[in-house]
Formats: C-alpha cells, structure tokens, sequence
C-alpha cells in the first residue's frame, strides 16, 4: 500500500495498492503513478501487508519526502531509495 500524505496539514492525498503473489526468494518491481494537484512537500509512506484485509506487516514500512515544485514539472525525493 503507498500512502502520500501533503507534509503540511498530515492530510492523505493518495492511498492506493497493488496485490499479487509471490512466492519465497521471487522479487518483483513495482510502480504506481500519482500527479499532485499542488506544489509543496509531500511524505510518502510504502507497506507491505499480508493483504488489505489483514494488515499484518511482512516487512518494516519505507518512508521519504517528496519536493513539488510550482514552477517546474519536476520532482524531488530526499531519499534515494526509491
């Protein structure tokens, strides 16, 4: 599940989530898209639960910060992780 909440008021501006299977060992790379309506910083926070019914954490979750820009159609994530 990624949540992406605006840094300044904490509200939630996108919960989505993908769900699949995998076995022990197998990996896979992800991607979800998202557009901000607004310039500003954004905290993005990454789980991986059993399921959305059963929010049992497999792993701890992943957090960074992203930087929206007024003047420019680009980003920036303070963690290069991502």
């Amino acid at each position: 599940m990624i949540q992406i909440q605006n840094e300044d008021d904490g509200v939630t501006v996108s919960l989505s989530w993908i769900t699949g299977s995998l076995v022990p060992k197998q990996s896979m790379i992800l991607s979800q898209a998202w557009t901000p309506f607004a310039s500003g910083n954004y905290d993005v926070q990454i789980f991986e639960w059993e399921s959305i019914d059963n929010p049992d954490a497999l792993s701890p979750p992943l957090s960074t910060t992203i930087k929206v820009d007024e003047n420019s159609s680009n980003s920036q994530l303070e963690d290069d992780r991502f």
